[in-house]
Order: structure tokens, then C-alpha cells, then sequence
């Protein structure tokens, strides 16, 4: 059994593997909404690295301002005292800024297109290597100077999780060359040649080893986490997203406002075609339509099954485009079922945008509402005698009614609706968009 499922799951990720960028992007959205679920409900929380993070911000002003009452520090002279109590008092803001950064959503986002929280971490960093480097700079004795280079490791920590590959190599160059700098620094003003090659082998196996091993770590679970989740949220047998994953990217779709089309699709007869030709040409079949149904939605959609031989898709689209695509749906199966035919039954629910909306301020409308609205359609269009599609219009639609099939129209191919709305009379989305009144 479980050698099966792997194989399943081997066999969707090899699907998985040949979808566009597009596509990809999205089911990395979809993977970055559940690690930080994930991450939540399994005891992460923002704050104790944000806190932890600012504590040691605040440290690096101590030690800057330790620096201050040594005589091989800055003590003595007033312009190097005043700069370095400078960068210690601008540790205090720069802490608060980290206190309120959000880094479980910032270390998932680093190798995820452009982000501004990523943007912020890259200034966090220039702060605290620069803010370093002048510190290290005002001190009167060179090898002091060696030791404190040190800290570099401590950003090498933050480094390591909380930025992108080029910014890490970045780091590690600049760190690399101001402690071989303050080494050079400190043979020049007259210090015992193995006490600087200690010193500096000290602070260069500190700074970048300690980058190195945490960025390895962290690459190695955000893959694991990665994979886990995207298994948790895809159909081991079709391949596109579960019910759970699917639920997910459609509320993020409605969320996001309008144009967005809910489409549900269900296989018509489907235990029939089990029972005569078994469950083998079922699943094949399920599996076939599936990649159709994806293929036919495009890499800016998103296809689950929901369960049995049932499917949905969710699309930022209406008016004709919706009905183009449920119509491609609808044809879909044709090129899936070889020798045994198969058909589908569809219900659609249309969300318009807001310019051509009669109901403007359902503005977000939630999944439930949706995904009832889309069932009742679905099942209006099983009730038509199947291999049909019922599109309503949310803004006409009756929760109380039932959506059904245009006796005039017919309901055998041509996408119809028809909904019970008070006190409006029924209505239907032409192909153009338009909302037309069914005689």
C-alpha cells in the first residue's frame, strides 16, 4: 500500500514537473500559504524570532558602546567616541523595526519572486555589515579590531535564513575582506604574526562557516517541508490539487476580488463505467481528464478533485472567457476516454468585476457561498439529462431557489442558465457578457 501511494505521488510530481512557470508560480503560492500555516499550528511563532532577533541588535550597540570605555577602543578621542555611541544609539529603532518584521512569511518568500520583506532584510543586513565594519574601524588597536570581526557570524545567522543566495555570497565576500583588511592592519602596526593568524583563522571559520551550515540546514527543510506539503495538497491519483489544497487556492482567488469563475465538474454515470469496466478504467479515466481539465484551465487556474468524480476550477475570468473555458471543459473528456465514452456535467458561478456588477458590494464573496451556488448548478445540469453546463450569474442568483435549465434554450451542449431571483424575472450570461432576460 504504501509502496503504491509513493509511486502515486512519484508519478504526480512527474506531472507536476512538466507545467509552465505560471503554473508553477501558482502551486508555489499555494505551497507558501500552507508552510506558514504549517508553521503556525506546529508552535512557530513570529515572535520569539523577532525578539530574539532584536535582543541581538541591541547587543551589537553594547559592544559598541563597550568599545567606547576601553583605551584600545575609542576612549581618548572624541569624534571616533561620538560615531561609534551613534551606530549603538541607532541599534534601539532599528530593533523595533525587527520586532515587528513578519520572518517565518520572510524566510519562506526569499527564493520566491520579489518581495518587500525580502527588500527589508536586504537593508537589515548592508545596516548591520557596514554598522560592523565603522565599529570595528574606530578602534585604536588593530587586533581588537581582528577579534571583534567575530561578529560577523552573529549577521551570519540572520544571513544564512533570511536572504537570498547572492546576498549571502555578498556577505561573506564583505566579511571575508574586511577581517583579511583588519589582519593586514594589524601586521602593519607591529602585532605577533601567530597572534593575527589566529585571530583572523578564528573569525573567518566563524563568520562564513557558520553561514554555510545554517543555509544548508535551512535549504534542506524548507525542501522537506516543501514536498510534504505539496503531497498533503495534491491528489496522488490525478495529480492536481486535493480538496484541502483546492479550498485554499479558492479562497485566495475570491479573496482576492473579482472577475473569478468557480467551475464544478462531475462525470457523468461514473459508477456505471466502474462496475462494467472496473475500477482500473476508472481511475484511468479520472486521471486522463484531469490532466485535460488542467491543460484546457491554463497554468493561471486552479484544478482539484474534490473527491470520487468530482472536479472544480477556480480562474480570474467571466463573461465570455467563463463560458469559452467551461465549454473547452465540457469537450474535454473526448479526448480522454479512447474506446469507453465518458461526459461530464458542469455548474458554474460567475463573479464579475465590479464595473459590470449589480451587486458591486459582494465585493469578496466567500467559498461556501460559491461552492453552493456551483453545486445547485452542477445538479440543474445533471437533472437536464447530463453532458450540459449551467453558468449562473452570482448577482442574480436566489439562494432560496434552485438553478434551472432554459426549457427554450436546451441544455444538450450550449452553456444556459437560469436562476430563481426575486423579484427579478430569470436571466442569462450571453457570450459576450452581456445579461439577457430568457423569454
Amino acid at each position: 500500500m504504501s509502496s503504491s501511494l509513493s509511486g502515486q505521488h512519484r508519478r504526480a510530481v512527474r506531472r507536476r514537473g512538466n507545467e509552465d512557470d505560471g503554473a508553477g508560480n501558482l502551486r508555489e503560492q499555494q505551497v507558501s500559504t500552507s508552510a506558514r500555516s504549517a508553521l503556525f499550528l506546529a508552535g512557530g511563532r513570529d515572535r520569539v524570532a523577532q525578539w530574539g532577533i532584536a535582543a541581538l541588535t541591541l547587543c551589537f550597540g553594547i559592544v559598541a558602546a563597550l568599545g567606547t570605555t576601553t583605551p584600545d577602543g575609542t576612549r581618548g578621542s572624541v569624534v571616533r567616541t561620538a560615531v561609534v555611541l551613534a551606530l549603538a544609539a541607532s541599534t534601539i529603532p532599528v530593533a523595533i523595526v525587527m520586532t515587528r518584521m513578519r520572518i517565518y512569511t520572510s524566510w519562506w518568500s526569499r527564493a520566491v519572486g520579489t518581495n518587500s520583506l525580502t527588500s527589508l532584510n536586504n537593508i537589515f543586513v548592508l545596516y548591520a555589515d557596514l554598522g560592523l565594519l565603522i565599529g570595528l574601524l574606530s578602534a585604536r588597536d588593530p587586533l581588537l579590531a581582528v577579534q571583534g570581526s567575530v561578529l560577523f557570524a552573529v549577521i551570519g545567522g540572520f544571513v544564512a535564513h533570511f536572504v537570498r543566495l547572492g546576498v549571502m555570497y555578498a556577505h561573506m565576500a564583505f566579511s571575508s575582506l574586511v577581517i583579511v583588511g583588519l589582519s593586514v592592519w594589524a601586521g602593519i602596526e607591529g602585532a605577533a604574526v601567530g597572534t593575527v593568524a589566529y585571530c583572523v583563522f578564528v573569525a573567518f571559520v566563524a563568520s562564513n562557516g557558520i553561514v554555510l551550515l545554517l543555509r544548508s540546514y535551512s535549504a534542506a527543510f524548507k525542501r522537506a517541508l516543501r514536498t510534504q506539503l505539496d503531497w498533503a495538497n495534491t491528489d496522488p491519483l490525478t495529480g492536481v490539487l486535493n480538496r484541502r489544497g483546492f479550498n485554499s487556492a479558492a479562497s485566495e482567488f475570491l479573496e482576492s476580488g473579482r472577475p473569478v469563475t468557480l467551475i464544478m465538474i462531475d462525470v457523468d454515470r461514473f459508477k456505471q463505467i466502474n462496475d462494467v469496466h472496473g475500477h482500473s478504467l476508472g481511475d484511468a479515466i479520472l486521471s486522463r481528464l484531469a490532466t485535460r481539465i488542467a491543460e484546457v484551465a491554463g497554468p493561471n487556474a486552479a484544478t482539484g478533485r474534490l473527491g470520487g468524480d468530482e472536479f472544480a476550477v477556480v480562474v480570474r475570468a467571466s463573461g465570455d472567457a467563463a463560458v469559452a473555458l467551461i465549454e473547452q471543459i465540457r469537450e474535454a473528456p473526448s479526448g480522454t476516454q479512447g474506446d469507453f465514452p465518458a461526459t461530464v456535467s458542469i455548474g458554474a458561478v460567475v463573479y464579475r468585476d465590479a464595473d459590470h456588477s449589480t451587486n458591486p458590494e459582494r465585493v469578496r464573496p466567500s467559498l461556501a457561498e460559491a461552492m453552493s451556488i456551483a453545486d445547485a448548478a452542477l445538479l440543474a445540469a445533471k437533472d437536464a439529462g447530463r453532458n450540459t453546463h449551467i453558468v449562473v450569474d452570482a448577482d442574480m442568483y436566489d439562494v432560496s431557489g434552485k438553478p434551472e435549465p432554459s426549457k427554450s434554450a436546451g441544455c444538450t451542449s450550449r452553456p444556459t442558465m437560469r436562476a430563481r431571483v426575486r423579484p427579478r424575472p430569470a436571466e442569462r450570461i450571453a457570450a459576450n457578457g452581456d445579461v439577457e432576460t430568457l423569454v
